[in-house]
C-alpha cells in the first residue's frame, strides 16, 4: 500500500498521538509499505527528512492556535501530493484540528480511500475563548470530516460508544501498544526508593495532564515521606513558572525538571522509578502511552479515573484509580503504597503482565488489517 499520512506534529516533537503515529507507521513501512507523513514542525523552517524508512515532510506552520499548527496552503500541498502520487489510502490523526480535516477534504476531490484516527474524546482548555472555538468546529467541521470519511479508528472502545457513537458502524478500535522487547523491567524493581514519575509536555494545551494537582499534593506525601523525589519529563513555557511554584510549596528540593529525554534515557527513567503518576483531569486522556511504557518497566500507575484511563490501568492490577482534580485523594494513594513496598513488588510483576497485552506489533497488524479491508470491500468516495 502508498499511504499519505497527516499529523498535528510528528514524533520525537508533539505528544503521545504523534508517539503512536510514528510506531505504527514505521512499523508499516517495515511490512513493504509506503508511508508519506506531513506535519507541521516547531524548528521554524521547512524539513523533508527520511526517518526510519518514513518520508516526513515537516511545514513551518504560518500560525499557531493553542497547540494547533496551521499551514494556510496545506490543501494545496496535499491535492498536488495526491494527484502526483497515486497513492491507496489517506490517514489524518487528530483532534487537534486542520491537518485531519485537510487530509480527507483532500481525499474527497481526489476520490482516495480516506481514514481518520481520532486519539481522544472531548477537547477542553482552560480558557473560555478557546473552548468555545473548539466546540465550534468539533459540530461543524469536525463532524463533517467523520461523515464523509470511509473510516475511523480509535484507541479504545469509551470513545466509539460515546464521543463517536454516531459513528459507531464505521468505527475500530486500535489501542496503542509498546515495544516490550525494548520496554523492560530493571534487575531489581525500586519499590522503597521512593521515586515518582511524571511525564508530560509542559505547554498550557497540555495542563489537562494534571502537573498542578500532583504539585498541589506533594507537600502531603514529602510530609510523610521527606525523601521522596518527583521526577517531571517534558519541557515547554511552563516549566520556569511550575519551578516557580515548586519554591513557593517549598517542595523544589523534592522535584527535578529533566526536561525532554531520548528514549534510551526515558527508558532508564522508567526502570528507575518506584510508580508513575498520570493525574489527567479531563476525558482528553483517551489512552496514556506512558502508562503502557511505564507498566512494561514494571512501574505500577497511580491515574485518575477520566477518560479511556480505566479501560487500561484496572485498579488493583497494574495500578490505581483516584478521583480527577483531587489532590488530597492523590496525596493519600501515593503515600499509602510508599508505605507498602512488598505490595508494590507484587504490583511491579502484574504491571508487566498487563503491558504485554499490548506490544505494538499487535496494533500494526490490525491497522494493517483495517486498511487491506478498506481497499478490498470499499468503494472509496
Amino acid at each position: 500500500m502508498k499511504i499519505l499520512v497527516t499529523t498535528p506534529y510528528f514524533y520525537p516533537e508533539g505528544g503521545g498521538l504523534e508517539k503512536y503515529a510514528y510506531n505504527i507507521f514505521k512499523g508499516l513501512a517495515q511490512k513493504g509499505h509506503e508511508v508519506t507523513i506531513f506535519c507541521s514542525t516547531k524548528k521554524g523552517y521547512d524539513i523533508n527528512e527520511k526517518m526510519d524508512g518514513l518520508m516526513v515532510h515537516r511545514l513551518k506552520p504560518d500560525l499557531i492556535i493553542s497547540n494547533t499548527p496551521i499551514r494556510f496552503n496545506l490543501f494545496d500541498i496535499l491535492d498536488k501530493e495526491l494527484k502526483d502520487g497515486n497513492y491507496d489510502i489517506v490517514n489524518g490523526h487528530t483532534p487537534v484540528p486542520y491537518f485531519a480535516e485537510m487530509a480527507t477534504f483532500v481525499s474527497r476531490k481526489r476520490k482516495v480511500c480516506d481514514i481518520v484516527t481520532f486519539h481522544a474524546g472531548k477537547m477542553v482548555s482552560s480558557k473560555p475563548l478557546l473552548n468555545a472555538i473548539s466546540k465550534s468546529l468539533s459540530i461543524t467541521i469536525e463532524q463533517l470530516m467523520f461523515t464523509i470519511t470511509d473510516k475511523i479508528i480509535v484507541v479504545n472502545e469509551l470513545v466509539k460508544n460515546g464521543y463517536l457513537a454516531r459513528f459507531a458502524s464505521k468505527t475500530e478500535v486500535v489501542p496503542p501498544g509498546v515495544d516490550t522487547k525494548r520496554y523492560i523491567p530493571s534487575t531489581v524493581y525500586n519499590a522503597e526508593g521512593k521515586k515518582l514519575l511524571f511525564i508530560s509536555p509542559l505547554n498550557p494545551s497540555y495542563e489537562w495532564k494534571g502537573v498542578r494537582v500532583l504539585l498541589d499534593a506533594m507537600p502531603t506525601v514529602i510530609k510523610r515521606h521527606p525523601d521522596t523525589i518527583l521526577t517531571i519529563i517534558g519541557d515547554g513555557p511552563l516549566r520556569q513558572e511550575l519551578m516557580h511554584i515548586c519554591r513557593i510549596k517549598q517542595i523544589d528540593k523534592n522535584v527535578i525538571f529533566r526536561g525532554r529525554l531520548s528514549e534510551d534515557d526515558l527508558i532508564k527513567a522508567y526502570q528507575e522509578s518506584t510508580l508513575l503518576i498520570v493525574p489527567s483531569t479531563t476525558d482528553a486522556e483517551s489512552f496514556p502511552i506512558v502508562s503502557l511504557e511505564a507498566n512494561a518497566c514494571g512501574i505500577p500507575v497511580i491515574a485518575s479515573r477520566v477518560g479511556g484511563i480505566p479501560y487500561y490501568v484496572k485498579d488493583g492490577i497494574n495500578g490505581f484509580l483516584v478521583e480527577p482534580k483531587n489532590s488530597s485523594a492523590l496525596a493519600a494513594k501515593i503515600t499509602e503504597l510508599l508505605s507498602k513496598s512488598e505490595l508494590l513488588k507484587e504490583y511491579s510483576l502484574k504491571s508487566r503482565e498487563r503491558a504485554l497485552e499490548f506490544d505494538w506489533e499487535i496494533a500494526i497488524e490490525r491497522t494493517q488489517s483495517i486498511f487491506e479491508q478498506l481497499l478490498e470491500g470499499v468503494r472509496c468516495q
